[in-house]
């Protein structure tokens, strides 16, 4: 499938169903997520999930605690899996501080 096909046919969800999702494809988005290109292959990233509603409420009961983002976040906050990138910044500066990358 050619790229502008997948931009074509994407689409944005701002509701969700209630429910879980399969922990096969929470496995597949993971490892799809982990081939992404990493500077100097440094795989310098994590994914932190958040699978199932009593995880998700934590994290946007943390994630918005004082803001004023109510009205935006009201339709994502019901959605089954939340992944948030992790980066490690020293993972990249230890990274290309080594002999190779000089």
């Amino acid at each position: 499938m050619e790229f502008r096909d997948v931009v074509r046919r994407r689409k944005m969800v701002r509701t969700f169903e209630g429910g879980r999702i399969d922990p096969v494809v929470v496995g597949r988005i993971l490892s799809h997520g982990r081939r992404a290109p990493s500077a100097g292959f440094t795989q310098g990233f994590a994914f932190l999930v958040f699978d199932g509603l009593e995880e998700t409420r934590s994290f946007w009961a943390a994630a918005s605690a004082g803001g004023d983002d109510e009205t935006i976040l009201a339709s994502v906050r019901d959605a089954p899996l939340v992944i948030v990138p992790l980066a490690s910044k020293q993972a990249y500066v230890d990274r290309y501080a080594e002999e190779d990358k000089g």
